[in-house]
């Protein structure tokens, strides 16, 4: 028994030493980290077709691998001259050590003379090459333009109209617009994409929504105004527990080329639209609606009775289709409650579907006691018929 003891000590501090040996040695396989630093130049206002040049300062003999986000790009050279937006990094590795990676870069469409650039502007659309961006909002960055809007807003009188531009895809938490400190002015942005089609990715908590417009709490009440220009699309969740955009007090308005698509809100509990839920005010000058899916009430647009408040919806051009609700009750396309009001004047809802014990059916509209104007438009199958 004294023996085994013994034994069992001598192995203990062989897998002590063995531990602070490869601890020092730098990694679990015990390769050391490359000594030198890696840099990539130019690092700043890097436009797409700008030549990016690695440089590693060590003397070792190293490989490069650039990366495009976490996808692979490039070849086995220490330049890349990339052709999309996005964030770049380069890794550079070398037999008997670890590899070592970059700060990344960010890459943005070039405007091109006589196009404005990214970033945030303190003045309603359109926006000129001579306009001038916010300095202190870094472009792209949807989260700091929000929250610079919310914290200086203008007055009651003379609210600022906000004009975010980006040039490249980005992906966003939560984010709320409206100031509980100036409860009584219109928080109000415009987002639109510059250089082509740009998407914001929603990849925050899947209790949340990627834009909260508004409150209606008694305690904390504000009002904001969003509205989607051109080549903005706003991309959803699978399994989310909420609608992508909650108008809760205010506005929100979609205009020719924007998109809202691939929600899916499988809340049995929250909010009843997958898309755009509305207790406030939703005007739909054109863009689309599509691709989305909810387990309650309309999948595309829900307009909802909040107690202190009741869903407006006018929608004059614009298309919402192909959106799925899974609700015996609901409507894959829009969804009226009590005492919510739908003025249609223009546009297209078709193609959307109720879905039962797997089976579709075609079910656009679906008016629950609220009130639906029927001024014209294109619509396919509505309960009750208009």
């Amino acid at each position: 028994m004294k023996n085994m003891f013994k034994m069992m000590g001598i192995i203990a501090i062989v897998v002590i030493i063995g531990f602070l040996l490869t601890a020092c040695n730098g990694d679990n396989n015990g390769d050391p980290i490359l000594p030198g630093s890696i840099t990539i130049d130019p690092n700043t206002d890097v436009f797409t077709g700008t030549k990016l040049t690695a440089t590693y300062s060590g003397e070792e003999d190293v490989s490069y691998q650039w990366k495009k986000g976490s996808e692979n790009v490039g070849t086995d050279s220490n330049e890349f001259t990339p052709l999309e937006a996005g964030s770049y990094t380069v890794t550079v590795s070398a037999p008997g050590f670890r590899s070592k990676t970059s700060a990344a870069v960010s890459v943005t469409v070039d405007p091109g003379p006589g196009q404005p650039a990214a970033g945030l502007y303190a003045k309603a659309w359109p926006i000129t090459a001579s306009d001038t961006p916010i300095a202190s909002v870094t472009a792209n960055d949807i989260a700091a333009a929000v929250t610079y809007v919310n914290e200086n807003p203008g007055t009651e009188v003379d609210p600022i109209l906000y004009t975010l531009l980006i040039n490249q895809n980005v992906t966003s938490g939560a984010l709320y617009l409206g100031s509980w400190e100036l409860p009584d002015v219109e928080v109000t942005l415009t987002i639109i994409g510059i250089g082509g089609e740009r998407n914001i990715q929603y990849n925050g908590n899947a209790n949340e929504s990627l834009f909260m417009i508004g409150s209606a709490d008694w305690e904390f009440p504000s009002i904001g105004s969003l509205t989607l220009g051109d080549n903005i699309t706003l991309i959803g969740i699978n399994n989310g527990q909420n609608s992508l955009i909650n108008v809760s007090k205010g506005t929100l308005t979609m205009k020719d080329g924007s998109k809202i698509t691939g929600h899916n809100n499988s809340s049995e509990f929250g909010p009843v639209a997958s898309a755009v839920n509305v207790a406030g005010t939703f005007i739909m000058d054109g863009g689309e609606i599509s691709g989305n899916q909810s387990d309650r009430g309309g999948s595309g647009v829900s307009l909802a009775d909040s107690g202190s408040a009741a869903g407006r919806f006018t929608m004059n051009g614009g298309i919402i289709t192909g959106n799925k609700s899974l609700a015996f009750w609901g409507a894959g396309g829009v969804y009226i409650d009590w005492d919510c009001i739908f003025t249609m004047n223009g546009g297209t809802i078709t193609g959307n579907f109720r879905v039962e014990d797997e089976v579709e059916t075609p079910l656009d509209v679906r008016n629950n006691n609220g009130t639906f104007n029927n001024n014209g438009g294109t619509i396919g199958v509505a309960d009750p018929a208009p």
